[in-house]
């Protein structure tokens, strides 16, 4: 089975994925977690579940917790090491490569 690294651009490893995926916003581009498939999928329920209870307790108002939600994307990344290198390293990759996998132009 073939493992891929989350590396820093000085190449100081934090661990090892097998299925790579991120969890980001797809109208910003910022990267919210890089991690396996099933982290990313928790981590962005537990997220929705946050923005739910801060509109709930009136901390940002509905319409900013469906758009934060809405904008919120989980996306499995290419089963490439230099691709998951540049989608941590470098700030915005993550979108122009989404957009990329959608057709979407810019």
């Amino acid at each position: 089975m073939q493992t891929f690294t989350i590396r820093n651009e000085k190449g100081e490893i934090f661990h090892d994925v097998i299925q790579p995926a991120v969890c980001f916003c797809k109208t910003t581009g910022t990267l919210f977690k890089i991690d396996e498939l099933d982290i990313c999928s928790d981590f962005a329920r537990k997220t929705t579940i946050r923005y739910l209870a801060a509109a709930k307790h009136g901390i940002i108002t509905d319409k900013e917790a469906e758009m934060m939600i809405g904008d919120m994307t989980i996306m499995d990344l290419p089963k490439d090491q230099f691709e998951i290198d540049k989608v941590y390293q470098i700030r915005g990759y993550v979108k122009s490569l989404y957009e990329k996998s959608r057709g979407i132009e810019t």
